[in-house]
């Protein structure tokens, strides 16, 4: 993904954009892609707060799989269940061009992945997908193995 500066007006403008979206439609996180744009950013929601992940990194902490149902905005009123990694590490710059490097659990995690997802070019259903496969297959275990 290309690095993008961080005192972009453009950028701010298209950050308040991807908020405002969220909210409306009562989504926790959206990527700029979803919004049009190929900038390497999404938003989410945390502990009831919103933060911007610019030119984000992940990595999976824990390789522990986790099962549970997501909604999406760029599919709306569908949900589908998908394995997640239950920890993952974050590490982006905010709005405000601080660099954060922050760890997440559970429901946070998930969002995280989900949005880093939108920034690679994968939506919910292709991990549902992946899921059916492998299920399919019988190459899925519990635990996501």
């Amino acid at each position: 993904m290309p690095k993008i500066g961080f005192k972009d007006e453009e950028l701010k403008k298209l950050v308040a954009k991807m908020k405002m979206a969220a909210f409306m439609c009562k989504g926790v996180g959206l990527a700029a892609n979803q919004l049009g744009s190929s900038w390497p950013v999404f938003v989410f929601q945390t502990n009831n707060e919103w933060k911007t992940a610019i030119n984000p990194a992940l990595t999976i902490l824990d390789e522990t799989k986790v099962l549970a149902s997501e909604g999406c905005l760029s599919i709306p009123g569908k949900e589908f269940p998908v394995f997640r990694a239950s920890k993952v590490r974050l590490e982006y710059i905010d709005i405000f061009g601080n660099e954060h490097d922050e760890e997440y659990e559970g429901w946070d995690a998930r969002i995280v992945q989900h949005e880093w997802d939108h920034l690679n070019g994968t939506v919910v259903i292709d991990r549902f997908a992946e899921l059916t496969e492998s299920l399919n297959n019988g190459t899925q275990s519990e635990s996501g193995d």
